[in-house]
This record gives C-alpha cells, sequence and structure tokens, in this order.
C-alpha cells in the first residue's frame, strides 16, 4: 500500500467514528463521553473519559460532570505520562527510532530550507533539532496536519493545550498520582517503519502539506482528512456511537493492531490491579473505549459494571 494513502486510512480511522450522529446500541444513554466503572470486587466507583486530542483544556472545563468525577478520582491514568515540560525535545525515549532516516537524506536543500521556514512559523523545532532526537518523518507529518486542522476549524483556542496536557496539569497541581498506562504496561512498540511505511514518501507529504496551506496547491493530505473533520463539532455536541457490538474496522491492519488493538490489551492487563484500591479518572482516547475489542466492552466481560454518566451543557466553543 502507498505510505501516503497508509497515512489517510490511519487518520481517517482515528477520527471518523467519533463523528458519526447515532444511538449507541444497548444503552439507554447515548450522549456522553464519561462512564462509571463499580462492582467486581471494586472498593470505590471509577471513571472512564474519551478524549480527542484535538480538543483543549476548555472543552473539559465546560463539562461540570467531567470535572466533578475528576475531582473524586485519586488517580489519573492517562495513556503516557508527560510532564509539564513536555515537547518535541525531551520525546525520544517515547518514539522507536528503528531504521531512522535524517531529514537531510529525505529533503532536498531548497525543501529543507522551505521546511524549516514553516516549523518556525508554527512554533516547531528545526530540522536539525528533530533529527538530534530521532523525531520521525511520520511524527513530523502528523505534527504539521494537527496544527493546521486545529487552527483552521478553530477548535483549540490559541495557546491553549490540549485536554490531554490540562488533565495532567491539573492533576499535578492538585497532587492526583499520574499513571501512564503505555508506561505501566511497558509493551514494546512494533517498529514504527512497519506501521507507517517509506519515509521518503512521508517526506513528500510534509511538502504537499506545506504547498497547499503556503500556496494553496491541492494536495490529498490535506483535502481527505478534512472531509471528515469538517464534522468535528460531532463530538463537541455528543454526537456518538460506540458500535458495542461490532468489531473495530480494519482490525486486522498492522498500524490499528499497534495502536489500538494491542495497546487496550496490554491496558486490560493492568487496570484491574490499579482499579481495585482507589477511584480512578481513567482518560485515553474516544476510540479506546469503542467497539468490541474496546476498554468498555472488555471490561463489562470481565464483570464490571460500566453505565453510561448523563453530560447536560452548554458548549462555549
Amino acid at each position: 500500500m502507498n505510505t501516503s494513502y497508509k497515512l489517510l486510512i490511519l487518520f481517517t480511522f482515528l477520527f471518523k467514528s467519533i463523528m458519526v450522529s447515532a444511538q449507541i446500541p444497548d444503552e439507554t444513554v447515548s450522549e456522553t463521553l464519561l462512564w462509571s466503572v463499580s462492582g467486581n470486587g471494586l472498593k470505590k466507583t471509577s471513571y472512564l473519559f474519551g478524549t480527542n486530542h484535538l480538543y483543549g483544556g476548555s472543552f473539559l472545563d465546560s463539562i461540570a460532570p467531567v470535572l466533578e468525577a475528576f475531582n473524586k478520582s485519586n488517580v489519573l491514568l492517562v495513556e503516557r505520562q508527560m510532564d509539564s515540560s513536555y515537547s518535541i525535545n525531551n520525546s525520544k525515549n517515547e518514539t522507536p527510532t528503528d531504521g531512522y532516516v535524517p531529514y537531510s537524506a529525505l529533503f532536498p536543500k531548497e525543501m529543507f530550507t522551505q521546511v524549516d521556514k514553516y516549523l518556525a512559523s508554527i512554533g516547531v523545532d528545526s530540522l536539525g533539532s528533530l533529527d538530534n532526537v530521532k523525531f520521525p518523518a511520520w511524527k513530523l507529518y502528523f505534527t504539521i496536519q494537527m496544527d493546521y486542522f486545529s487552527k483552521k476549524f478553530k477548535i483549540t483556542p490559541k495557546n491553549e493545550s490540549s485536554m490531554d496536557f490540562h488533565m495532567q496539569n491539573l492533576a499535578s497541581n492538585n497532587g492526583k498520582k499520574i499513571v501512564g498506562l503505555d508506561n505501566f504496561s511497558k509493551r514494546k512498540p512494533a517498529p514504527s517503519s512497519k506501521l507507517f511505511g517509506n519515509p521518503k514518501e512521508i517526506a513528500q507529504g510534509i511538502i504537499s502539506m506545506i504547498n497547499y496551506i503556503q500556496k494553496g496547491v491541492p494536495s490529498v493530505h490535506i483535502s481527505l482528512p478534512a472531509e471528515e473533520l469538517d464534522k468535528i463539532n460531532d463530538y463537541r455536541d455528543l454526537n456518538i456511537q460506540y458500535h458495542f457490538n461490532e468489531v473495530t474496522p480494519g482490525k486486522n491492519i498492522p498500524f490499528v493492531q499497534e495502536l489500538l488493538i494491542k495497546r487496550n490489551t496490554s491496558w486490560l492487563a493492568v487496570l484491574p490491579s490499579i482499579l481495585v484500591e482507589q477511584s480512578c479518572f481513567v482518560a485515553v482516547g474516544l476510540k479506546h473505549l469503542m467497539y468490541k475489542e474496546g476498554l468498555i466492552s472488555q471490561l463489562k466481560a470481565k464483570g464490571y459494571d460500566v453505565k453510561p454518566v448523563v453530560i447536560k451543557y452548554k458548549s462555549n466553543l
């Protein structure tokens, strides 16, 4: 499969299913991002919350039931723990560097300069600095794409941190323990080259996106994902379909296996031991809660009582 389309399929997979208005099968409450977890020997109620990495902290702050559940909890469980100083420069240990190709080998001199100037304009480190920490082309591709979409759709106010960072900052400021599920489970990630493809083709996609953003040159790397993101407000409006009776689309595709299915499995291996003694607020990407392979369905299968929490709020976004 062409690398460019592999990335587009991944993008669509990650966002499309949370942008469809529908009813949740077999649940009395459909419009929610928050679920309570009790029973099966738990001493205290815990909560599952489906995040969207494009939304900022102000969205979280606008939902009183979510903040109430967050404040009740003793521990914040997130996908990956990152301190307040987290940046591209200290993400080295979180990025597999197998077969790393430096940007000087991916971009001709003129394009190298063009990309560097664009990165400076959006506040991202230079290509040389990214090479120093072996920040791969696929991650830069999504960094540029997410920055553009966030600004285009005005999802997150300027200079506002994502809800993921915001929650970790709130927890830290209030003395809550923070546990990164990826850190805790110690699952070894698959080589990124097997998941995302040829770095040179990814670099071509980066140039294509920048040319579209700066010059309006048509680019499939922008236009196709934008068609899905036009419906991004479905997340804000809580129009969510969880598909509990269906298998995850693309379940056998390698990057779906690695980024979703296997991570869910590794998290479920450690969650019971964490939930049993204390109230936890588990905040992970909404996709991790969906389908038969999601945390909600699998926790129910283990005997836990997982119920939707009614959310009523008026968004200011």
